[in-house]
């Protein structure tokens, strides 16, 4: 989600599976992972177990 935020053409949360499409997701995060776990529903997901945890 940095790497979304800090590239010139970012992409809303909706679209972010679009904005993996390409990149060395295995390289970045680890191996095994795929573009297709970055999607809104997991990531939103997320942010909201940060959120209850305070991690704002």
């Amino acid at each position: 989600m940095i790497l979304n935020r800090l590239d010139k053409a970012s992409f809303p949360l909706y679209l972010f599976s679009n904005f993996s499409e390409g990149k060395a997701i295995e390289h970045l995060i680890g191996k095994g992972v795929k573009t297709e776990c970055f999607n809104d529903d997991k990531l939103g997901r997320v942010l909201e177990r940060l959120d209850h945890k305070g991690l704002n």
